[in-house]
């Protein structure tokens, strides 16, 4: 009996030894994956920053009443910059028990160690694969927001070109415009010397 026991033990061994290693990889692997969520919380945060600068500025400068309708272009863009960040800096549930519910899950169970182990490097699991595929939706929604970022700064540019030449052609045409001759033309009323006879002696 002693000897099977021993066996098993020899035999669960590796398997212990297994798990640990599997754990050990696997927490390197969730630092690796925090730190890329928290490189795309800075990306994105930039991303709205700029944008909302950018925004203020066409919105000041270049949505007036002669060339409304193509400021409206790189502030559309630029609405568009923030919600394309707005989206990758939505947070989101990491579906994993709280401390507390494991806790009370796993202090009094019945279950042995080694369960408990195979537990954690399960949750362990489960949490890296869900932080994988949403750190990939969120970068794709911060590229999508840098797209947007310099297509705005590059439509906002284009648009200040074309107002200043709007508005530098129609000075000209002012400048070169004849101005309105005033006709000066002396009204003479009765009474006065001019329309005096002249009486010769």
């Amino acid at each position: 009996m002693r000897n099977c026991d021993d066996h098993e033990g020899n035999a669960r061994e590796p398997r212990i030894q297994r798990i640990r290693l599997l754990s050990a990889e696997l927490d390197t692997l969730r630092a690796a994956a925090l730190q890329r969520s928290r490189s795309i919380d800075t990306k994105s945060s930039f991303v709205v920053v700029a944008a909302g600068v950018l925004g203020s500025a066409t919105f000041s400068t270049l949505i007036d009443p002669t060339t409304w309708n193509l400021g409206l272009i790189p502030f559309a863009l630029t609405l568009a910059t923030v919600v394309a960040a707005t989206v990758s800096l939505w947070p989101v549930a990491i579906p994993q028990p709280t401390g507390r519910a494991l806790v009370d899950t796993w202090v009094d169970s019945v279950r042995g160690a080694e369960e408990l182990e195979d537990y954690l490097l399960e949750m362990k699991a489960v949490e890296i694969e869900f932080r994988d595929v949403s750190n990939q939706r969120r970068a794709r929604a911060t590229k999508a927001g840098f797209v947007l970022l310099i297509a705005a700064l590059s439509t906002a540019l284009i648009v200040a070109a074309l107002t200043a030449m709007i508005e530098g052609g129609n000075n000209e045409q002012e400048q070169r415009a004849p101005a309105p001759t005033r006709s000066t033309t002396e009204s003479r009323t009765p009474g006065t010397a001019s329309n005096l006879p002249i009486r010769s002696s």
